[in-house]
């Protein structure tokens, strides 16, 4: 099992050391239920993938992709509450042109991804930084912004609920839908965007705490999901080392 002194209710795993989808599980849907983050498919159930949330961590069963002898892993956590700002919920789809689900983040959630469990369908993203509830993001792809009414009904989420609209992947009629969202808090996490200046100094992204975990995507371009995080790289090396969270591919070093 892993330590991490706390009752975790999502985690995303990821093998480091060899191509390997991405699985994130939660404790709505129960520890064998898992997405894979970088493909469109439906919900899935392994019972020798994460077995159980334990109130220090998490226990895991003999599946090579999370718990190879001879692999090397990581494991985002995150934890349900107001104070941590994360939520994830199940809500069932009514195929309408609008429809709203309470959520318990406790302030307005400024990123959040929702996801169909029954069959294929995209990953569809929510970010503040976008430019308006109408925009949207597929995690899974390197797409660039996409402009959609019908995913977030072009509706800005509050402090109590979220919208969704008439488009299937997010609100699909009598269908299970999965949401992780998050909320800003103050010296834990921020969401937002900055402009990139192509030189190899890079831009000072000002966030007001030292962040433990990153992720980037040029939302213009057809550019990857760009992860790295303060225990892969515990350092600040030119080089970090980066995930794909689109993408299968083996742990790399960011140039």
């Amino acid at each position: 099992g892993g330590e991490n002194a706390l009752q975790p209710d999502t985690i995303w795993f990821k093998q480091r050391g060899s191509d390997s989808d991405h699985f994130i599980h939660n404790s709505v849907g129960g520890a064998t239920k898992y997405f894979k983050v970088n493909q469109i498919n439906g919900e899935f159930t392994g019972a020798d993938t994460l077995q159980a949330f334990n109130s220090d961590g998490f226990q895991l069963g003999t599946s090579g992709s999370w718990n190879g002898s001879s692999g090397t892993f990581v494991a985002w956590c995150w934890k349900k509450s107001s104070t941590s700002g994360h939520d994830v919920l199940e809500f069932t789809g009514n195929a309408s042109g609008n429809q709203t689900v309470s959520h318990s983040c406790g302030a307005v959630p400024e990123w959040f991804m929702i996801k169909r469990q029954d069959q294929n369908s995209n990953w569809c993203l929510y970010h503040v930084g976008l430019g308006g509830a109408n925009k949207n993001l597929f995690i899974n792809t390197t797409d660039s912004v996409q402009t959609d009414t019908g995913i977030f009904n072009n509706t800005t989420p509050t402090s109590s609920v979220f919208s969704v609209g008439n488009n299937a992947d997010s609100n699909g009629g009598s269908a299970a839908h999965t949401n992780f969202l998050w909320a800003p808090i103050k010296g834990y996490s921020k969401f937002g965007v900055y402009y990139g200046n192509n030189n190899n100094d890079g831009n000072f992204v000002h966030l007001g705490f030292r962040p433990a975990w990153i992720m980037v995507k040029d939302s213009d371009s057809g550019q990857s999901w760009h992860i790295i995080d303060s225990v892969r790289e515990p350092g600040n090396d030119d080089d970090a080392a980066h995930l794909l969270a689109n993408s299968s591919n083996t742990e790399a070093q960011a140039k």
